[in-house]
């Protein structure tokens, strides 16, 4: 039986509303594809893996790692970092499937590689949409990036359910539903861009939930 429903943050729940939206946008500039995986793991370690106090340090030590380092760069690319969070808003979806889950019972938590500075303005301007959450599992509060088990296992630790009980919601196949996964979490891809139609586990909108929780949508 599933007490316990975990969640992926960014592209799942919440997305910048703003045009270009930064994080896809810096990929671009930089020459990559916001689907690449190897780029998007560079991306994480340095602004995911620890609180950032310094950007231009991890700005720098980003190119540097792909090598690009350029300062005309680290201008553009600061000027896009600006806006990590501060127009971020919940999908249409979220905030009435989050209510009835926690009026059902189910315990929330999520369970996310994000940056503190994006996080940290989510917190500003959606506390009450954070409030319906139990716990959180931040990737800059623990250093640990998805897909490593330690994140689901914290998870699982905060909310004191068993893997079996537990069922994982993201965009990601391979940080979230493997992953999940692979630690005995029941994963459900969350497919908002119709990246993966193929895969059974998938839901287009989060209101889709309920048939994989075995219950009948509310009404």
């Amino acid at each position: 039986m599933i007490r316990a429903v975990l969640f992926d943050c960014w592209g799942t729940l919440f997305y910048d509303d703003v045009d270009p939206r930064p994080i896809p946008e810096i990929a671009r500039i930089l020459g990559y594809s916001r689907d690449d995986y190897s780029y998007i793991k560079v991306f994480e370690r340095n602004f995911m893996l620890y609180p950032l106090d310094d950007v231009d340090e991890a700005i720098r030590n980003f190119l540097e790692e792909l090598g690009k380092m350029s300062d005309k760069l680290v201008f553009r690319i600061k000027q896009l970092y600006t806006n990590i969070g501060v127009h971020a808003r919940p999908f249409d979806d979220v905030p009435p499937v989050l209510k009835q889950l926690k009026k059902e019972g189910y315990k929330l938590c999520i369970v996310s590689n994000t940056d503190s500075k994006g996080f940290e303005e989510l917190k500003k301007r959606w506390k009450n949409v954070l409030d319906l959450f139990d716990a959180c599992v931040l990737s800059y509060e623990i250093h640990e990036l998805k897909p490593s088990p330690i994140m689901f296992n914290t998870a699982l630790e905060k909310l004191k359910v068993e893997p079996s009980q537990a069922v994982m919601v993201g965009d990601s196949l391979k940080d979230d539903v493997f992953a999940a996964e692979a630690c005995g979490i029941k994963g459900l891809l969350l497919d908002r861009r119709n990246k993966h139609p193929d895969y059974p586990k998938r839901m287009e909108s989060l209101h889709e939930i309920w048939k994989f929780l075995g219950k009948e949508a509310p009404r």
